[in-house]
């Protein structure tokens, strides 16, 4: 799931969570709640966790030979 506020997908989530979605000027980065550029934080609990969830994505692939390297993003 792409977790970025540019995404509309995220964005109705936000709003439905009853988050603000906010940017301070124009051209400015997208904010939660007047304070995080992301959406999706661990250990930030001042926010609702209805609108940031503190819960990884996690992206089970299977194991083979070739497989020679990690890529946690």
């Amino acid at each position: 799931m792409n977790h970025k506020l540019n995404d509309s997908a995220e964005q109705e989530r936000i709003h439905e969570a009853v988050g603000k979605i906010s940017e301070t000027y124009a051209d400015d980065v997208l904010r939660v709640e007047n304070r995080l550029a992301m959406t999706h934080v661990l250990g930030d609990f001042e926010i609702d966790k209805h609108i940031i969830p503190p819960t990884a994505d996690i992206v089970k692939y299977p194991r083979n030979s070739l497989g020679a390297f990690v890529f946690l993003t």
